[in-house]
């Protein structure tokens, strides 16, 4: 699924959702603008030179905007930057020329249902989300590959890029403040080769 067709998809959930609020007048529309920051953990794939570590533990950010039509139900669209993984020195050999510098970065597209938890908890709000997460890879690599025995030429390397559309999960709390509203989550991506995880600490607008 294209990141297009992910967008496409929340936007018509989002429309489902506000046409079943719009049957419940006790419940006034809610948009939600947001932000947070926070620590993501992902596996990177770099495309040359494997042998070396690979979990990448980062700091992120994500930006959302949040649509709840009744008081127990809302769509998310977000969009997470999980940060970046770099490789000093990676290979040479007598004969090999290897690169200098492997770089990986991870974001995410995502739309998800977030599901508010009816608890008797005062000023706070605890909510559990599903969805679909657009995950997008990106491998650079500082130098070139040659052969010196063989005399071939370094030739430099073009980025790599991987793009995955794998499902996603998390759960959180917030405490509104009046339009204003403190959240703290966490997020999970199932993808094969390594979860993507994101716990994070933000705020939020809501305009009713």
């Amino acid at each position: 699924m294209t990141l297009s067709k992910l967008i496409g998809s929340g936007v018509a959930g989002c429309a489902l959702t506000i046409a079943a609020g719009t049957a419940q007048a006790v419940d006034p529309l809610q948009l939600q603008l947001g932000a947070s920051a926070g620590w993501a953990s992902w596996q990177a794939n770099p495309p040359v030179f494997a042998g070396y570590n690979n979990q990448a533990s980062t700091l992120g950010g994500k930006v959302f905007l949040g649509i709840r039509p009744i008081q127990l139900i809302g769509i998310e669209l977000s969009y997470s930057d999980f940060g970046s993984l770099t490789h000093q020195a990676t290979q040479w050999t007598n004969s090999t020329l290897g690169v200098r510098a492997d770089h990986a970065r991870e974001a995410a597209a995502a739309v998800a249902i977030v599901g508010y938890l009816p608890l008797p908890i005062p000023a706070t709000e605890v909510y559990v989300k599903v969805g679909a997460a657009d995950l997008h890879e990106v491998n650079t690599q500082d130098g070139c590959v040659g052969d010196v025995v063989l005399g071939l030429p370094c030739q430099p390397i073009a980025p790599i890029r991987r793009w995955a559309t794998e499902p996603m999960y998390g759960l959180g709390a917030q405490w509104p403040l009046g339009h204003f509203a403190l959240r703290a989550e966490y997020e999970r991506t199932h993808r094969p080769g390594g979860d993507v995880s994101f716990t994070s600490v933000g705020a939020s607008w809501s305009f009713l």
